[in-house]
């Protein structure tokens, strides 16, 4: 009953209902008493501390945390709760204690909401001038690194983060290789204490390769992350591998699989037309989802939100503007464009896939390939443009004469950490497909030695993989940024029956190309849309 109830008062509490959060919590915790093991009791006590902070209540708030990390000392976020409330009631010294706990729970997964706490912390104790540590920013950042590296050289990777991040607040006093060598050392920590937080660490090894480029523990931990993230070698990673069978029970008769692509879900008119899709038509079906759902994270959310609750299973791969990192510029401020400066929470876009492939992960939405019916793969790939993809002689055909050498700047928003950018991170992604057409290779070996039925395999990418494909030869230099050639190999090395794809936003709907089905089914941007815009279905029922 209590878990019931529970999900009760997480409803309320997603509806901003916080006097019914608050309510159903206790009610909860009533009905859990003697049943619900410790950690269940700290997190239904943890959830309503953050409830009451949501009311102003900071003393009830500090009573339900002090109460959570009682019952379970080890459970991260009655921590991160209770040095929220001792900051709130300027308790700064207790709140340096509880932050101290808090990062040295076991693979603590609430770090990244305690870094902000951590400075928090050390502003107020430098302001009040703590009698623990120096009065000068200078003393305090070498003591803190010090600090650091002892309890990095100890293996105590929660406090060496804490330290470290109390020297960076005082990063204006330090010269920029002081200031790499100290994120560069945070990042080590976070794979140390979480070897699959490999977000964190990315983003703190490639700010510190921003403060000194030639920093050679930075360049190193980027390019080890880098490995990392291309080999899928993180949990992460193999919980997404986790749901590739799934489904192999389901029969092919009671399967659909429906095509998307280029949403732009910020667009007039769009959220509306998603929510407008059924709610039970496709509740038992797959959507493919190839790319451009939205310029930011919050949108992006807001989209596969919204079309996850109208489909069983969803298969995302980004695209060129999900990656962008965008801020507000004088421009977009003049067009009265409301813009998330994102720059500021992600160094690159790297930093950004690593955030959209975590999002996907707590939405259930997929980006690894899975088996959704006997027999039936569905494989999304990632992929990125490169220059040489439209031949001289085909862009001298197709654009005019004036046209067709012309070079254009897309896609500003875009940042790789790659030494040649957009003509290495073609290159990365494809590298980044290979477990994903051998694990969808090995799986339908072994599903067709066992019956006379043919697999069907049916692929994704967001750009185009052949240059015969429709483009908009109107825009000038778009050819440079619409696909990559080698992509079509790797589809047809996996024998597959269909292929989805993005980008374009012109040309039919599907397209037969040396015995391979071609579908490119866009939404667009406004001035694009069309009449009677819907999923279009590649597979129904075994059809």
């Amino acid at each position: 009953a209590w878990e019931k109830t529970k999900q009760l008062a997480t409803k309320a509490f997603k509806d901003r209902d916080w006097n019914t959060a608050l309510r159903l919590y206790g009610q909860a915790l009533e009905e859990g008493e003697g049943v619900a093991d410790p950690t269940q009791v700290a997190t239904l006590l943890s959830n309503r501390a953050l409830v009451r902070a949501k009311l102003d209540d900071w003393q009830g708030s500090l009573q339900d945390a002090l109460d959570a990390t009682s019952c379970d000392p080890a459970w991260p976020k009655g921590w991160l709760r209770r040095a929220t409330a001792e900051l709130r009631l300027n308790r700064y010294r207790e709140a340096l204690g509880s932050l101290k706990c808090g990062v040295a729970c076991p693979g603590s997964k609430a770090l990244s909401e305690l870094l902000p706490l951590i400075t928090e912390c050390e502003a107020a104790l430098y302001n009040e001038r703590d009698s623990e540590a120096p009065d000068s920013a200078a003393g305090r950042i070498e003591r803190f690194k010090g600090d650091g590296n002892t309890c990095f050289g100890q293996g105590n990777y929660g406090h060496a983060i804490l330290f470290y991040t109390r020297a960076l607040y005082h990063r204006a006093m330090m010269e920029g290789t002081d200031e790499a060598i100290v994120l560069s050392n945070r990042a080590g920590a976070f794979l140390g204490i979480m070897l699959d937080d490999v977000k964190a660490a990315y983003s703190h090894y490639a700010k510190a390769r921003e403060r000194d480029e030639h920093y050679k523990n930075a360049c190193d931990g980027v390019g080890s992350c880098l490995r990392l993230i291309r080999e899928w070698e993180t949990t992460a990673a193999s919980k997404r591998w986790g749901r590739f069978y799934a489904d192999r029970q389901r029969s092919r008769g009671g399967t659909r699989i429906w095509a998307l692509s280029d949403v732009y879900f910020d667009q007039h008119g769009v959220p509306e037309w998603c929510k407008s899709l059924s709610s039970s038509f496709f509740r038992d079906d797959v959507l493919m989802l190839a790319g451009n759902l939205a310029d930011s994270l919050p949108q992006l959310r807001f989209a596969l939100t919204v079309l996850k609750s109208k489909f069983r299973r969803i298969f995302y791969v980004p695209g060129n503007h999900d990656l962008w990192v965008r801020r507000a510029t004088l421009s977009s401020i003049i067009k009265g464009e409301k813009v998330k400066n994102e720059q500021r929470d992600m160094v690159d876009s790297i930093a950004k896939l690593l955030e959209i492939l975590q999002l996907c992960d707590e939405l259930g939405v997929e980006t690894a390939p899975a088996e959704v019916a006997a027999g039936v793969f569905v494989v999304p790939m990632f992929s990125w443009y490169s220059r040489d993809f439209v031949p001289q002689e085909r862009r001298r055909e197709m654009a005019s004469e004036r046209d067709a050498d012309t070079k254009t700047t897309i896609d500003q928003w875009i940042k790789w950490p790659f030494p040649c950018g957009s003509d290495d991170a073609w290159k990365f992604f494809m590298k980044m497909n290979t477990p994903a057409l051998f694990a969808t290779l090995k799986a339908k070996a072994n599903f067709e030695q066992f019956t006379d039925e043919k697999a069907v395999v049916i692929t994704m990418t967001h750009f185009l993989t052949r240059s015969d494909l429709a483009i908009d030869w109107t825009i000038p230099g778009i050819w440079d940024y619409v696909g990559c050639e080698g992509l079509d190999e790797q589809i047809r090395s996996l024998g597959a029956s269909a292929h989805v794809y993005g980008r374009a936003c012109i040309g039919p709907q599907k397209r037969v190309l040396d015995g391979l089905t071609y579908v490119h089914n866009y939404i667009g941007s406004t001035e694009k849309h069309r009449p009677n815009m819907a999923p279009f279905c590649i597979f129904d029922r075994g059809a």
